[in-house]
């Protein structure tokens, strides 16, 4: 590995004759390769490099953890607390209007609201059980 001087001037002396591969990088610019470059016995070989502003590159990373899943089973659940029962603006205080903060839960206010079909969860009627 060479480097230059302030200048930019660079110099190796004593290369054996024979066939070269050079590289020439600097952080902010374009690499610029040069394949086989014959350097023979008594050769001075002069090589004015100019290099291209390379384009700034980013590399974002992002990682974690994936959430845990449950593979085995299809259910979900909630829990509602107390507190909010308290605090939400439910006329009456009926069951069926709570059940609707649990995300899948939707109340069919077309039926009998006594019947299974009053409230599909995940599109499930109640009754649909698997025995």
């Amino acid at each position: 590995m060479i480097q230059t001087d302030g200048r930019g001037a660079y110099r190796v002396p004593g290369l054996p004759a024979g066939t070269y591969d050079l590289r020439v990088a600097k952080d902010g610019f374009a690499d610029r390769a040069y394949r086989e470059l014959t350097i023979t016995v008594n050769r001075l070989l002069i090589l004015d490099v100019v290099m291209a502003i390379s384009p700034v590159r980013e590399e974002i990373t992002v990682s974690g953890d994936p959430p845990l899943l449950e593979t085995t089973i299809s259910s979900s659940g909630a829990t509602i607390l107390p507190r909010q029962i308290e605090h939400m603006p439910i006329n009456g205080r009926n069951y069926l209007d709570l059940m609707q903060l649990v995300a899948g839960v939707t109340v069919n206010r077309q039926v009998d609201l006594g019947t299974d079909a009053a409230v599909p969860i995940l599109g499930e009627r109640g009754g649909n059980a698997c025995s």
